[in-house]
């Protein structure tokens, strides 16, 4: 079935449930969309169902990264699975090459009243 998103809150809950069904499965996640598109704040409201299950909560990739830095995160942690958030699409199919993932996209809306990244720059 095909899934038809009208809002920013639909699509959280889209991201929401697919992000829970995919740990649940054992899946690596990637949550993908452009800023303000809530991935921070879903990352955040999973982490401790994603620890409890042995997943890792990844930094968002940088320039630069590759699957090593993942790794290193891993074997850091002693996690074996991982969701991240992510802006990038050439970073994730650069990195992330041949890696199993599931994606999943927020890049329909953005959070219709903040206007700040993470960073504090200001967005129009």
């Amino acid at each position: 079935m095909v899934t038809t998103v009208n809002t920013f809150e639909e699509q959280y809950e889209y991201a929401k449930n697919a992000a829970i069904n995919a740990i649940k499965a054992g899946q690596n996640v990637v949550l993908w969309g452009r800023a303000r598109s809530g991935k921070s704040h879903l990352l955040m409201e999973l982490r401790s169902l994603a620890e409890d299950n042995d997943y890792l909560p990844v930094p968002e990739l940088s320039r630069g990264d590759t699957v090593r830095t993942i790794n290193m995160y891993l074997n850091y942690t002693k996690k074996h699975k991982w969701i991240m958030g992510s802006n990038c699409l050439d970073n994730l199919v650069k990195t992330l090459k041949y890696q199993p993932f599931v994606l999943i996209s927020m890049d329909d809306f953005a959070h219709p009243k903040y206007s700040k990244l993470r960073s504090g720059k200001a967005l129009n």
